[in-house]
């Protein structure tokens, strides 16, 4: 993994994703883009026909705002840091430097009240997790941790997670020097799905041990059961992929979104469809 990209709004919560990137980079040496979107006020140029220039210098001024925001906050870390500042829609602008910039993933606070409009909780941030077209790493305003000894991979146990998934996970832990353990919620009357068994032997096969399975308690969601086993194993990351028509497309693309990154003080990685 090579590249980073954090979207910063100067908010706190910021400020407390900055600091994490900069220790957790320390199992990579990635390459940091730090981006900000803003909105382009109705005036910028002090005379007609100057607009681009006054958006420009306006540009600019954002800019040399995160070099001053990142001298604040980096400490000793010295790695290859670029900054960068555009008008534009936030969930687009951000996915679409991505993908054009060659991120392996982004990494943003899940809440936020910066100096223009913010990347705050349960929009720009909970649309990326929940439409994450690279992976996305949520980092909870309270996270801490310095460790990242376990990794907790949930799955549907249907055959929706392609190799290169396997993979990215793989590279992930290894950086990390975590371990990775799969884990499946079963609900009342769950049915087996066709070809269940022959995915939970490729899970074993690719993780090195069979996925754990959980059964919902009648008075806990979803999101419970699964927080209250990464309380339980002392796991750091929740990773989650694209399902559809499970309770994962439930838990990750319904209402039980608001309610895992709210309630859970562990890092969420997101995966796409394709890495």
């Amino acid at each position: 993994m090579k590249k980073f990209l954090v979207p910063l709004d100067f908010s706190e919560t910021s400020a407390h994703t900055l600091q994490f990137v900069f220790e957790f980079n320390k199992h990579f040496f990635a390459q940091l883009d730090l981006i900000h979107l803003f909105d382009v006020p109705f005036a910028i140029a002090d005379e007609e026909g100057q607009l681009l220039t006054g958006y420009e210098a306006y540009r600019k001024n954002f800019e040399d705002d995160l070099w001053e925001f990142v001298n604040e906050h980096k400490g000793e870390y010295h790695y290859d840091i670029k900054v960068h500042a555009s008008a534009g829609g936030y969930y687009q602008g951000i996915m679409g430097f991505a993908k054009q910039a060659g991120s392996e993933l982004i990494i943003v606070g899940n809440r936020g009240t910066g100096k223009s409009k913010p990347f705050r909780f349960g929009s720009v941030a909970k649309y990326l997790i929940t439409h994450p077209e690279v992976p996305v790493l949520a980092v909870p305003e309270d996270f801490e941790a310095k460790e990242f000894k376990k990794i907790v991979v949930a799955t549907d146990l249907s055959d929706t997670i392609p190799e290169s998934h396997f993979t990215y996970i793989k590279n992930f832990a290894d950086r990390l020097n975590s371990s990775i353990n799969a884990i499946h919620v079963n609900l009342k009357n769950e049915t087996e799905l066709e070809g269940e068994y022959e995915f939970i032997r490729k899970i074993e096969k690719q993780f090195g041990t069979k996925p754990v399975m959980i059964n919902k308690k009648a008075n806990l969601h979803v999101y419970e059961t699964i927080r209250d086993y990464m309380q339980e194993n002392d796991a750091q990351v929740l990773v989650t992929f694209p399902h559809r028509h499970s309770w994962l497309d439930q838990l990750f693309l319904g209402s039980e979104t608001a309610n895992v990154l709210r309630n859970s003080n562990v890092l969420v990685l997101s995966m796409p469809e394709r890495v």
